[in-house]
């Protein structure tokens, strides 16, 4: 006699491309955080070298870059697909190096004449400028400066903080406050010991002086 072949029925595979179904929900979204999350902190970091070696390079030439010291102002930005704006400028003689896989657009923008010398360097990604990182319609829009030279977030597509250690001074404020609860809590139960050394102390004056009346009436 032949042995009967097994199959899988219907509902079984239907139950199992539900279950695939399910998992695949739940994993896609979390690898675009990540992803997301892993071009943004490539994208400060890549401002925080901007914002330092422009410091430098305006401590050895007297105006920031790129551009030439002949002008005031002038703003320079590179798209994620490499296009340049203005035309012409020649990105060896930056002096920072910007990532060639480039998931942001980075803007530069500086002053300076006789009144003041600042630059503004910004890192952004849009929908607009179709370079999204997490498939929203929020801008991550980051900023170091002259003034900030730690990554500052005008927007923040994920929501991640953009000063460092602000929430942890909020802890430590709240800490603070409970040590000086427990202080003010450690007063009144001192008081409230006073107190009842006082009582202590006045009932032993009343015993003492019931004590020397019942002596003199026993005297008498």
């Amino acid at each position: 006699m032949e042995k009967s072949k097994k199959a899988f029925t219907i509902i079984e595979l239907m139950t199992v491309v539900i279950i695939l179904g399910i998992i695949s929900s739940m994993a896609i979204p979390s690898y675009i955080t990540v992803k997301a999350r892993t071009q943004q902190v490539k994208m400060k970091s890549t401002l925080s070298l901007i914002a330092k070696y422009e410091e430098l390079f305006f401590v050895e030439n007297d105006y920031y870059a790129p551009g030439t010291p002949d002008v005031s102002s002038y703003t320079f930005e590179i798209s994620h697909d490499g296009t340049i704006s203005p035309e012409g400028v020649n990105l060896s003689e930056l002096p920072f190096i910007l990532p060639e896989n480039r998931n942001y657009d980075y803007r530069i923008y500086w002053v300076n004449n006789q009144e003041e010398h600042y630059f503004y360097a910004e890192g952004i990604a849009s929908v607009g400028r179709g370079n999204d990182i997490d498939g929203d319609a929020k801008m991550d829009q980051w900023q170091v400066s002259s003034y900030t030279m730690k990554p500052v977030a005008l927007s923040d597509d994920l929501g991640s903080a953009s000063a460092g250690g602000s929430d942890g001074e909020d802890e430590g404020e709240g800490e603070g406050e409970g040590e000086d609860k427990d202080k003010d809590k450690d007063k009144d139960k001192g008081k409230g010991k006073e107190k009842d050394k006082d009582k202590d102390k006045g009932k032993g004056k009343g015993k003492d002086k019931e004590d020397k009346g019942k002596a003199k009436t026993k005297i008498k």
